[in-house]
């Protein structure tokens, strides 16, 4: 599973040209499916496992910086000004920012229902539109 999302990630940003909402909904999907089965891989007390996730999650933190400095140098803006593009909602059109708000949506809708300390603390780090 690592492996094909690795190379989902190289082949979904291999291009910025090309880069779709279609292909990126499709990354952001599968992104939700491994990370859910990293978390409940997570809660195995097996050492062999935990180090195994450690590794992948190392791994994938290498493909991830690679692939922001490659989307950086074909966009020639730097991770802040990315960062600000998707932010600011005068800087897209409708299309970019609906697709924003989908994505937005589906990591909150992956949020576990919880107590009020937590909400409290949800409220905290939610993601700003």
């Amino acid at each position: 599973m690592a492996t094909s999302y690795k190379s989902l990630i190289q082949e979904t940003f291999s291009d910025v040209h090309t880069l779709t909402p279609e292909k990126i909904m499709f990354l952001v999907d599968e992104t939700m499916r491994y990370f859910q089965q990293m978390q409940e891989r997570l809660t195995s007390t097996e050492p062999a496992v935990r180090e195994q996730l450690m590794k992948e999650s190392l791994e994938l933190r290498e493909v991830l910086e690679k692939q922001m400095a490659s989307f950086c140098d074909a966009t020639g803006m730097d991770p802040a000004q990315l960062s600000a593009l998707g932010s600011s909602a005068s800087q897209l059109n409708p299309a970019e920012r609906q697709l924003i708000d989908d994505i937005k949506a589906k990591f909150n809708s992956l949020r576990p229902k919880s107590d009020n300390k937590t909400s409290k603390r949800r409220k905290r780090l939610k993601i700003v539109s």
